[in-house]
């Protein structure tokens, strides 16, 4: 008779965070960019992010691994201000999903529509 060899069980913890950590390493983006293409009004920017975020939901993707809440602490004077990183696929849901309506906005949103297109 042949003996059964018992195998560890896989530590599933350990193995979502890893999956996690590979996940979070596409996160290269935050609100700066976004400051940076023209979008300002932190309340436009709220409704990007959750019009991302259920876009995601929707599609049965997991919206942390796009678009993640963070908290950035200032040495300086140790002041604590949320955040958010995006990987690119997060930051463009964000930057399409967003209604701002500046110049400067709309010339990068449709810089990027004629980029995608030719």
């Amino acid at each position: 008779m042949k003996a059964l060899i018992k195998y560890p069980e896989i530590d599933l913890d350990m193995l979502s965070r890893l999956i996690d950590g590979f996940h979070d390493r596409e996160l290269r983006y935050s609100c700066a960019d976004l400051y940076d293409a023209g979008l300002r009004d932190s309340h436009q920017l709220a409704e990007a992010i959750r019009c991302a975020n259920q876009t995601l939901f929707r599609a049965g993707k997991n919206p942390q691994h796009f678009i993640k809440p963070i908290f950035v602490t200032t040495i300086e004077n140790g002041e604590t201000h949320s955040d958010w990183k995006m990987s690119p696929a997060g930051f463009l849901l964000v930057f399409l999903s967003a209604k701002e309506s500046t110049r400067l906005f709309s010339q990068h949103k449709l810089e990027l529509i004629n980029r995608l297109l030719h």
